[in-house]
């Protein structure tokens, strides 16, 4: 293994230009993941997308999740998770009925922020269809609950 001078043999948290890396999920599927653009230029891509100053719940949302992103490896998978941790900041405090109507509107711009900040497809798609399998498997949950 090449090690960089200095180290004790670990990968860097973040390399500049660094290619697109393969990485596994826990069920053993190959993500891949790639670096995520820099904190001023993901703004810059959702502000020219629309995606900016429509509500402040939506802004500190997309603050949040580009705040968690912005410059790291992401793949599918973890920008999901990324979503779903600044969607549990954003929404902390709100009534059961606000949460759940702001949860709905939020996954709703997932796929458009996604799609706005992620610069491959292949990654965004990816995040895409997690998103929705998992809202899927959340909807037939909450109607084995309701029977």
């Amino acid at each position: 293994m090449n090690e960089i001078p200095g180290s004790r043999g670990e990968l860097p948290h973040r390399v500049e230009g660094a290619i697109p890396q393969l990485r596994r999920s826990p069920s053993g599927e190959i993500l891949k993941a790639i670096q995520m653009p820099s904190k001023g230029d993901m703004v810059r891509r959702l502000e020219t997308s629309g995606l900016f100053e429509h509500s402040s719940l939506s802004d500190s949302l997309n603050r949040s999740f580009i705040d968690s992103v912005a410059g790291e490896f992401a793949s599918g998978e973890s920008l999901n998770i990324a979503w779903t941790l600044a969607m549990i900041y954003t929404l902390g405090g709100l009534s059961p009925q606000d949460l759940r109507r702001s949860f709905e509107a939020m996954n709703m711009d997932f796929d458009l922020v996604v799609e706005a900040v992620t610069p491959d497809k292949e990654v965004a798609d990816q995040a895409k269809e997690i998103r929705h399998e998992m809202l899927e498997a959340m909807k037939r949950k909450r109607e084995q609950g309701n029977q």
